[in-house]
């Protein structure tokens, strides 16, 4: 009943609507309170790992086969080229026909990434992440990380943008990508998020959901 409810609600909310920075706040936003027992896997970052963001299992409550589940047509992948997550369409993409060293085929391999998400449980080493972010094309660009404070999460949004401005002065990004940033709190056993938006023309802009 609870993924019926998930997927109903969330369906509904985003039926009208392709993979955005607002669209994809707010899934997580219910992807998240959707997750048993959020606040003591808070406190392992290795715990949280596993069984919110990583979870190997494609079972129902998982985040990719929730992602799947939620934008008709997208498939969900772990760790495509050292990114932690990638959403693409087979459909709409096709694929690149690919061999492997045994000269099978492998056709899983999507020429067209709908979004990159990239994911640092420790808010100081997010540069590797923001690197990672820029250099790949997709249409949205993902950020999930969790600063002690409002001041560090400032002092990310500002390197974060700087970034995005100075290698776009060097080669522009298509003009359809759009980047979101994620920040997590838990203040008294009461987990929170921030939202904001982005692209190579704008600062960051707060996520109302």
């Amino acid at each position: 009943m609870e993924y019926f409810t998930f997927t109903y609600v969330v369906n509904h909310i985003l039926s009208i609507m392709r993979l955005t920075p607002e669209s994809f706040a707010k899934f997580w936003k219910l992807f998240v309170e959707s997750v048993e027992n959020t606040n003591s896997l808070w406190n392992s970052d290795n715990e949280w790992n596993i069984n919110v963001i990583y979870k190997k299992e494609k079972n129902n409550h998982s985040l990719l086969k929730k992602i799947e589940k939620t934008f008709d047509g997208l498939k969900a992948d772990f760790e495509y080229r050292k990114i932690d997550i990638v959403i693409y369409s087979i459909e709409k993409y096709k694929c690149i026909n690919h061999y492997d060293n045994e000269g099978e085929e492998n056709t899983n391999i999507p020429i067209g990434l709908e979004a990159i998400i990239e994911h640092e449980n420790d808010y100081r080493k997010v540069f590797e992440e923001i690197r990672k972010l820029i250099e790949y094309r997709s249409r949205l660009k993902v950020l999930i990380t969790y600063p002690k404070d409002i001041n560090s999460e400032k002092a990310i949004r500002k390197k974060f943008i700087k970034c995005i401005k100075q290698a776009n002065s060097f080669l522009p990004e298509n003009d359809e990508t759009k980047y979101l940033l994620i920040t997590g709190y838990n203040n008294n056993n009461k987990i929170s998020w921030n939202f904001f938006k982005s692209t190579k023309y704008t600062n960051w802009e707060f996520i109302k959901t």
